[in-house]
């Protein structure tokens, strides 16, 4: 016996492991926790760990000795370690998923389903897989994935109640799963026929896969029946109603009983949409809207609705501005508010307030193309235009009248702004008479000059204007070649009127367009003075009824008043009036007939028409000034069209004229009025004109004129 003991002594402590290896911490911690010494395990095992990282039980032990010890986070870290290591342990995987799928873990929350993953990989456990799938449907993106985990769940257990209710919830998250949630929700009614939040929820999942379907419809009401005081509920059933435009009728009912049971603003506004749709429920969409701003007056949206709403119709077009200046009182760079004003004000005819808000609306974001067709409207015939005049001007009626003219120039116009266009007009002109001398000592000359006119017309609104011009011709190098035109002028539904002043010069003859010097005795001396270069100053006012589309008759009528200022001799005052009505009597398409009378009746104070002033007589103005004239033309005027590109215009009458100068009785003449103009569109950018003019007063002097030019638009 002594001899085995001393033989199995030597043996034993050959077998223990050296102090401070590996396994000598190994065994003093299962020493350890078999006693519950749990601090000195856990110092043993990691230990044993560092020695090894890939020894198996001191790692896994490590976790357990933590988790004994009340370190539950020092539990975690170490089942970590463990797992990183040695993923075919589904006890350590199943319960390190079960501390992470704690809340305080929440951040954790994707280790915690791949954990579970882990353990389900090696052994089937129904209810850890009941966990995977609910962290999965946490998340929404997961929700494919939580589904697939219900799926392997329901196939174990198709009877597990909960199980099915959680996935039936799922189901109904994901429009991509909405016809299977239909065919459990169907199941479940089968197994509760008379549940009705299940006929409910089914009602809205089939009205949301189809929202016309008729059996959507069908169960609403149905459901609408049982809980008639459930406005929710009847604003469910409007909804749906409300998608299938064939249902629009039934669709206004339940909302107006919607809308009657819960005055909710949003619901409010969906039936006004609603009803907006229809024409035949306009008027109370309007209401509706009406009914909302009192609550909401800052609405825009609501208030950009009703606009549009009132200017569907041309007749409530002032109506509908009214409102979009509301939205823009409040939102002044608001483009859908600017839009609609232009379309607004196009239909009442203001089409420079429809064109600044147009412009406005593209300025402010609203797309070219929404508003491209209205502009395109809009400009049309407000275009750029430009290009090169000439003119021919004679004039004969005796030396003292005669004149020849040419000018030679370029004229554009175009608009600034939407309200404001400016016209000019610039270039060279020459005047001349004959080289002959006449009686009155006075030999042909001729003056050649530069020019320029500036025309500016301000449109306050459609039927208001302010005209103002300025213009400058070199003739006799002074402020006497400065004229002008001021003007404003109405335009209305059936009458006109316009009130101005203009300055002008005077075309009577050479010397009363540029003027000249000429001597006379004075029975004292040889008196040399500046006669001529005269220039009419006149304020009117004008009264039409113009010559509209739809009306055969016009005619307007003209008061006049004035002064001829020349060289050297006193103002000489006139007063006139002149008018002319005329009647279409025929329109053949191409062409129209319309027979005129035309008056014209003035009295200037002096006969400033002599050459040769004397001491006795020093009126010398070289202008065409009776003391009386009367002029009656009855004429007939011929206006016409064809293919597109050409206009005619001829008119013309004689005249009946009486006429007392220098003191003289009144005598009786013949004059006349001729006018024949042609414009030919050339293409649609480039049209070309040519106008000519015949006049004659009596034996005073003949005059006619011709002026041709090209104009292209931009």
């Amino acid at each position: 016996m002594v001899l085995i003991l001393l033989l199995a002594g030597p043996a034993a402590a050959a077998e223990e492991p050296a102090s401070g290896t590996e396994w000598w911490y190994v065994l003093r911690a299962r020493a350890n926790m078999k006693i519950g010494n749990y601090r000195a395990a856990i110092e043993s095992y990691e230990k044993a760990a560092e020695l090894n990282p890939d020894n198996r039980e001191a790692l896994k032990q490590l976790g357990v000795a933590n988790e004994k010890q009340g370190l539950t986070t020092k539990a975690i870290e170490a089942y970590d370690r463990y797992l990183a290591r040695f993923d075919d342990d589904p006890d350590v995987a199943f319960k390190q998923a079960d501390f992470l799928g704690w809340e305080r873990y929440a951040y954790r929350r994707t280790d915690a389903i791949r954990y579970y993953r882990m353990g389900l990989a090696q052994r089937e456990d129904l209810p850890r897989r009941h966990k995977l799938a609910r962290l999965l449907a946490q998340d929404r993106g997961q929700l494919q994935d939580a589904l697939a985990e219900y799926r392997k769940l329901l196939a174990a257990k198709p009877g597990e109640t909960t199980w099915r209710a959680e996935y039936r919830e799922l189901l109904v998250w994901d429009p991509r799963n909405l016809d299977e949630a239909i065919r459990e929700y169907r199941s479940l009614e089968k197994e509760r026929p008379g549940d009705f939040e299940v006929q409910r929820k089914l009602a809205e999942m089939i009205a949301r896969r189809d929202p016309r379907s008729e059996e959507a419809a069908q169960r609403h009401a149905a459901l609408v029946a049982r809980r008639p005081e459930d406005a929710a509920l009847r604003l469910k059933y409007a909804e749906v109603l409300g998608a299938d435009p064939r249902k629009r009728e039934r669709a206004i009912d339940a909302y107006r009983e919607a809308v009657a049971r819960r005055p909710d603003p949003a619901v409010r506004e969906t039936f006004a949409d609603l009803l907006s749709s229809s024409d035949a429920h306009r008027s109370e969409a309007v209401m509706q809207y009406r009914v909302l701003l009192r609550e909401r007056p800052d609405d825009l949206e609501v208030r950009l609705k009703l606009a549009r709403l009132i200017g569907a119709k041309r007749a409530d077009a002032r109506a509908a501005i009214a409102e979009y200046d509301a939205v823009l009182a409040r939102d002044p760079e608001n483009a859908e508010a600017h839009r609609g004003l232009s379309q607004a004000y196009a239909w009442i005819g203001d089409r420079d307030a429809a064109l600044h808000h147009s412009n406005l609306a593209v300025r402010y974001g609203a797309r070219e193309r929404e508003t491209a067709a209205l502009r395109g409207d809009l400009m049309r015939g407000r275009e750029w235009r430009a290009g090169p005049l000439a003119r021919g001007f004679f004039q004969e009626g005796g030396s003292k009248t005669e004149l020849r003219g040419v000018l030679l120039a370029a004229k554009g116009r175009g608009d600034v702004t939407p309200f404001l266009t400016l016209e000019l007009e610039a270039g060279f002109e020459d005047y001349f008479r004959s080289a002959d001398i006449d009686e009155a000592g006075v030999s042909g000359q001729n003056q050649a000059a530069g020019y320029f006119e500036l025309d500016a017309e301000y449109r306050l609104d459609p039927e208001h204007r302010v005209e103002i011009g300025l213009g400058y011709h070199g003739l006799t190098q002074s402020a006497r070649d400065v004229v002008g035109r001021a003007a404003y002028a109405s335009e209305g539904g059936r009458f006109d009127w316009r009130v101005g002043y203009e300055r002008k010069l005077r075309f009577d003859s050479f010397t009363a367009l540029v003027g000249e010097e000429v001597a006379f005795d004075d029975g004292v001396d040889v008196v040399r003075r500046e006669i001529g270069a005269a220039r009419e100053n006149r304020f009117a006012g004008r009264f039409a009824r113009p010559d509209r589309e739809g009306q055969r008759l016009s005619a307007f009528v003209e008061p006049y008043v004035g002064w001829v200022d020349a060289y050297e001799i006193d103002a000489n005052p006139f007063v006139g009036i002149q008018g002319e009505v005329a009647a279409k009597v025929a329109d053949f398409g191409v062409a129209s007939f319309s027979p005129f009378y035309r008056a014209n009746v003035y009295h200037y104070r002096d006969d400033a028409f002599g050459l040769n002033p004397t001491a006795e007589d020093p009126q010398a103005g070289a202008y065409f000034s009776p003391q009386l004239f009367v002029e009656q033309v009855p004429g007939l005027r011929i206006e016409g069209g064809w293919a597109g590109r050409h206009e005619l215009v001829v008119e013309g009458g004689p005249a009946a004229q009486f006429v007392q100068e220098g003191g003289q009785g009144v005598r009786f003449e013949l004059g006349g009025h001729a006018r024949l103009a042609y414009v030919l569109r050339v293409r649609e950018s480039l049209f070309w004109s040519f106008d000519t003019r015949f006049t004659r007063i009596g034996s005073a002097y003949t005059r006619g004129e011709a002026t041709t030019n090209l104009t292209f638009t931009f």
